[in-house]
């Protein structure tokens, strides 16, 4: 059968696409047995689970966010972390409440710059051994746009993210994203094969459509472990953020993203890891010497689209992603 887009991967990158494209015959193929990707949430013990770590909607795109909640109603959302380093829980992100616990001097913005003692005391404590286990390198060859994504206020709000919109799709992403899937053909359980269409979405890794013709990239995955505990709370906040060296870096309680009637709660324990899943490019300069190469192929063919995190080898928000499909649909619809 001819279709006219062909999209490989049914996550929230391949889904925006599949919702944009929804006058057009689009067959979209996902070798998992379920759609949702990265951000696929499931149903368990009553209780509403990510499956792949805690995924808070975020943006100032107001088109983003009418987007999304076109597809699925969302609830405000508010993430307030906490970070646990040395025996002391902390909120994030680092603002003034940290600095002032480190240096109860300090109570203001203007005494923050100046404050190296506790600079140093931030890095140690809360940045480099929570970043080099997340990593898996020493600090210092972890690139500077990963490190420099690490929110820090001179306040103490203790919201951790600026943007406008933010919130949580009240029957989870699976829903959200099943519904954005709505108009296409979806073929699960299913590996790309040259599925004719006038135009190819690829949005699995790169490296996997060129045969790694350029070498294999590097990515950062995580394993979970999940615990069920018969209290109201267990740890009384949605993350708990472990900034020594434990083997992990942090534990997430659902009933504080989607609150349910159950006796129990449920905590997972999240491990990063060198294998599995591949969640996190790691940017190296050799990856993304090698990115750039695939990058270069994949424009030099016209009918063939790559997009994603996976897709373009880069961290991205789920607004950011969104915004990225609709900016490739616009191109090339």
């Amino acid at each position: 059968m001819k279709y006219d887009y062909v999209i490989v991967g049914a996550g929230l990158f391949g889904a925006t696409c599949a919702a944009l494209l929804w006058d057009k015959k689009v067959l979209v193929i996902e070798k998992e047995n379920k759609v949702g990707g990265m951000c696929s949430t499931r149903l368990e013990d009553g209780m509403l689970i990510h499956e792949h770590g805690p995924h808070i909607f975020h943006t100032d795109n107001y088109w983003a966010w009418r987007f999304v909640n076109t597809y699925e109603e969302f609830k405000q959302f508010t993430y307030q972390p906490v970070a646990y380093s040395n025996g002391e829980y902390f909120n994030l992100p680092i603002n003034l409440m940290t600095y002032h616990r480190l240096n109860n001097k300090i109570g203001s913005p203007s005494e923050v710059s100046g404050a190296k003692e506790v600079e140093g005391m931030i890095h140690e404590r809360f940045i480099k051994h929570y970043s080099e286990k997340q990593w898996g390198m020493p600090f210092q060859q972890i690139p500077e746009e990963i490190v420099g994504r690490l929110i820090r206020r001179d306040t103490f709000d203790c919201n951790y993210f600026n943007d406008r919109y933010q919130g949580l799709p009240i029957n989870g992403y699976s829903s959200m994203i099943e519904k954005m899937l709505q108009k296409a053909e979806v073929k699960l359980n299913a590996e790309y094969e040259g599925e004719g269409g006038d135009q190819a979405i690829w949005t699995a890794p790169i490296e996997e459509y060129f045969y790694g013709e350029f070498g294999e990239l590097d990515y950062r995955s995580l394993r979970f472990s999940h615990a069920k505990y018969y209290c109201k709370t267990h740890q009384g906040a949605p993350v708990v953020n472990y900034t020594g060296t434990e083997h992990y870096t942090r534990k997430i309680e659902w009933k504080h993203f989607h609150p349910a009637a159950v006796e129990h709660t449920i905590v997972t324990t999240e491990y990063p890891s060198d294998t599995g899943p591949k969640y996190y490019p790691i940017r190296t300069k050799g990856n993304v010497i090698k990115y750039e190469k695939y990058r270069e192929e994949g424009l030099a063919r016209n009918n063939l689209h790559f997009g994603g995190r996976l897709g373009t080898y880069k961290y991205m928000n789920m607004d950011e992603v969104i915004l990225q499909a609709r900016d490739l649909i616009r191109r090339i619809k």
